[in-house]
């Protein structure tokens, strides 16, 4: 989906290079969306990552909602919040805060789940889209019972205790008693009923139970006790939203205990952002103009089929996303090829380091070979560790350059700790503040 004319955020800008060859960006190149790419210990994140996200909460005075999948970048993004001045706020299992997942809409909800399935094969597709219709309209359900009860323990709960969903039903109907008849509302929740009543109820018991394994799938892994704790309830949670007066917002899911529920989490967290963002104009109440980051280093373990639509979508509203990913290769084997062929046109600007992936070296190929000053593709291969080849634009001008990117090591400052922070395992800490 083409975006809108991207508003203009004022003159502030970041250089990356060496005086002796350095491009200059404004926020509105930035909001064209960066991706770097390069192989494990190639200097993508020290070299390119680090040293931009400083730049864009320093110079540019931006918020930030930070993907940090590596438990190294969660210290990494918290010092750089510190540096800049930056209240910041790391969300991971157990932690004193939790991050607040649900929209409240069921429908934009339903298809949050969607997204966390991720691919799947075609004789499964008809499993998912009936387990999320399942899920909307338990959800629909729970929010006509009490927003109490609008949460995944809950979600759970309606769709597998019989005695629960009962419950829910009887204070639904109770709710529904007391609307007009024409509202909506009241048409929402007499569909969910009706969804329950002649549709699901009346598929076979074998077919009930293929549904209802699909959505055991996606709501299992959330069951965890710490993940329980940090985002099923409905108190201390963060709001995305709070990106817009300047907070950084890091979260942290380690994937080598919560595998599943890492990716469930992290794809459920960017939609609710960039939901968030989508909206953020027709909401006066919200600041319009203060740029915010998407920064998530390993884009691979995140991207989703969504992004096509919502990476063009989110430059109008002031959003820079900044990313890395060790190669094309590592994203094709999340999604399909075409996805992300889609997903990467959205990031015009495009930084590589050294790498041996075939398909990034096609994706460099294509992104240059029309270029009158094109740089040959074995120049990458003779840069040193301090070099990257970079795809820009800048204004309406491409440029093609090999850059030398001074290297930006961070190591976290725990004497800033706030007194009462919790310190957990690892090296970050749930609540920073400069």
């Amino acid at each position: 989906m083409e975006a809108q004319p991207t508003q203009s955020y004022g003159q502030r800008t970041i250089t990356l290079g060496t005086p002796e060859r350095q491009v200059t960006f404004g926020i509105d190149d930035l909001c064209r969306h960066t991706i770097i790419f390069g192989s494990s210990g190639s200097g993508k994140t020290t070299r390119s990552f680090n040293p931009m996200l400083t730049d864009m909460l320093g110079r540019l005075g931006a918020g930030a909602f930070v993907i940090a999948a590596k438990a190294e970048a969660v210290g990494e993004a918290v010092e750089i919040a510190r540096r800049a001045g930056r209240e910041c706020l790391v969300i991971e299992p157990g932690s004193a805060v939790g991050l607040d997942l649900l929209s409240g809409s069921p429908d934009v909800d339903a298809m949050y789940f969607r997204d966390t399935f991720g691919r799947v094969g075609e004789e499964a597709k008809t499993w998912v889209d009936a387990a999320v219709a399942r899920m909307k309209n338990a959800l629909r359900m729970l929010r006509a019972a009490g927003t109490q009860y609008y949460t995944f323990e809950h979600l759970t709960s309606y769709c597998f205790d019989d005695k629960f969903a009962a419950m829910v039903r009887i204070q639904a109907s109770e709710r529904l008693r007391g609307l007009d008849h024409n509202s909506d509302e009241a048409w929402t929740i007499r569909e969910a009923m009706s969804y329950e009543d002649t549709r699901y109820l009346q598929f076979t018991p074998e077919t009930r139970r293929a549904v209802q394994f699909a959505v055991s799938q996606l709501l299992e892994p959330l069951r965890d006790v710490q993940i329980s704790k940090t985002f099923a309830r409905k108190h201390n949670l963060v709001s995305v939203e709070s990106v817009f007066t300047g907070k950084v917002i890091v979260l942290h899911v380690p994937r080598s205990r919560y595998e599943r529920a890492a990716q469930a989490i992290y794809t459920l967290a960017k939609r609710r952002f960039f939901t968030a963002l989508e909206n953020r104009r027709s909401d006066p109440s919200l600041d319009q103009t203060r740029p915010v980051v998407f920064g998530v280093d390993e884009y691979q373990l995140c991207i989703s089929e969504s992004d096509i639509q919502s990476l063009g979508v989110i430059r109008s509203a002031g959003c820079m996303v900044l990313a890395t990913t060790q190669g094309v290769s590592s994203l094709y084997s999340v999604l399909p090829r075409h996805h992300v062929d889609a997903a990467l046109q959205n990031f015009t600007q495009k930084i590589f380091y050294k790498t041996d992936d075939d398909e990034t070296l096609n994706t460099l190929d294509r992104a240059t070979k029309h270029n009158t000053n094109r740089i040959e593709m074995s120049s990458l291969f003779a840069m040193n560790r301090n070099q990257a080849l970079c795809h820009l634009t800048v204004g309406d001008d491409t440029v093609d350059a090999i850059l030398t990117m001074k290297p930006l090591f961070i190591t976290p400052d725990f004497s800033q700790q706030t007194p009462g922070a919790q310190l957990p395992a690892g090296t970050t800490a749930n609540h920073f503040a400069a």
